[in-house]
């Protein structure tokens, strides 16, 4: 609470009760909330507290660099009280952010029209994705993939023909296969034996 103290007297801003109790909410706070939380939660001890008076205290809170704004996709502001380095994963289905720690991402060098046209503060990495528990809802990736497929194919191999079959190799489940046939040739496999189930394999020719 000193540097809350110091910041707030060096800003002019007084050191009020609702002040106080807002930026200890989100001290307390694991889960970079966003003003409507933070809102909720003074409630029972301010009841006549607003979520504007909130919204604009942890804006004024920003701006005097005692916390930090941090990123979203399309939701309301979310804030942050920790102002070490570190970085964020941000889950695409709960919209849970992760705070976590790698000091060699902050060795990364920045391209030099970047660093001539603007002045760096400070670097942070925000990984997209979905959390373990969201796991199970990423969107099926198949028909992006085939999406795919036709895409580079229509612009990779003009004139030739490619279709999927269908396979039973060994009594086991059926595995689709594409084969890519040139005519005067023979048809060519496009899959190759990497196995790396529900991947796109490093050459980006094809989804197992």
């Amino acid at each position: 609470m000193d540097r809350f103290t110091q910041l707030c007297k060096a800003n002019g801003l007084k050191v009020t009760p609702q002040r106080i109790a807002v930026y200890k909410a989100l001290k307390n706070a694991k889960d970079h909330p966003c003003a409507d939380m933070i809102h909720k939660q003074l409630l029972a001890d301010f009841p006549n507290i607003s979520l504007d008076t909130v919204n604009r205290t942890l804006l004024t809170f920003a701006r005097i660099q005692l916390i930090d704004i941090v990123e979203g996709q399309g939701d309301p502001r979310r804030f942050d009280p920790n102002l070490e380095d570190h970085h964020h994963f941000y889950c695409l289905s709960c919209n849970t952010i992760i705070d976590f720690h790698n000091p060699d991402l902050a060795q990364i060098r920045l391209p030099d029209d970047i660093t001539r046209s603007f002045t760096i503060t400070g670097k942070r990495l925000c990984l997209t994705g979905y959390c373990a528990q969201c796991q199970h809802l990423a969107p099926a990736r198949v028909a992006a993939m085939d999406n795919f497929f036709s895409f580079i194919f229509k612009k990779s191999f003009q004139g030739e023909k490619h279709e999927r079959i269908k396979r039973n190799p060994n009594g086991k489940k059926p595995v689709d296969r594409l084969l890519r046939r040139i005519p005067g040739q023979k048809p060519v496999h496009l899959f190759c034996q990497c196995r790396q189930k529900g991947r796109v394999c490093p050459d980006f020719r094809h989804f197992h």
